[in-house]
């Protein structure tokens, strides 16, 4: 199993952050409700069928998703850590399962190719979250 895994220090509330989760986590999963999420699931197609699924929900804590087909499954992970009323670190972390020998020699050239691509899409992640965080407090 292959695992990213990041860190950024945000100066926004644990809360506050937790709260663009749940607002997505209303946007992608139809039946969504916080007191139940673990097991939400939808199914989507898009070039190949798969299934996503809330495996781990814990307010202003944790929110792990799972994504799977047939042949692969990621399950990615964003951890907060409450530093102080302004401070939280995110801890996120993406992990690939196994896959069968098409799947390992795709990722190998994905890996030769984009080698750069997970830490440029984690900190282009970031950038999005603190803008939005940005604009919920300027409209607050």
């Amino acid at each position: 199993m292959k695992t990213f895994k990041s860190e950024a220090l945000l100066k926004y509330s644990a809360k506050d952050i937790f709260n663009i989760f749940i607002k997505s986590a209303r946007l992608n999963f139809p039946n969504f409700n916080e007191k139940r999420a673990v097991g939400t699931f939808v199914q989507q197609k898009n070039n190949k069928r798969f299934k996503v699924e809330i495996t781990n929900f814990e307010k202003n804590r944790i929110y792990e998703i799972k994504t799977s087909n047939n042949r692969e499954s990621f399950i990615t992970r964003y951890e907060l850590i409450h530093i102080d009323l302004e401070n939280t670190k995110l801890i996120f972390t993406e992990s690939e399962s196994d896959r069968n020998i098409f799947g390992k020699i795709n990722s190998l050239i994905v890996r030769i190719l984009f080698g750069k691509r997970q830490p440029d899409e984690f900190n282009n992640f970031i950038k999005k979250l603190e803008l939005e965080l940005a604009n919920k407090k300027i409209n607050s």
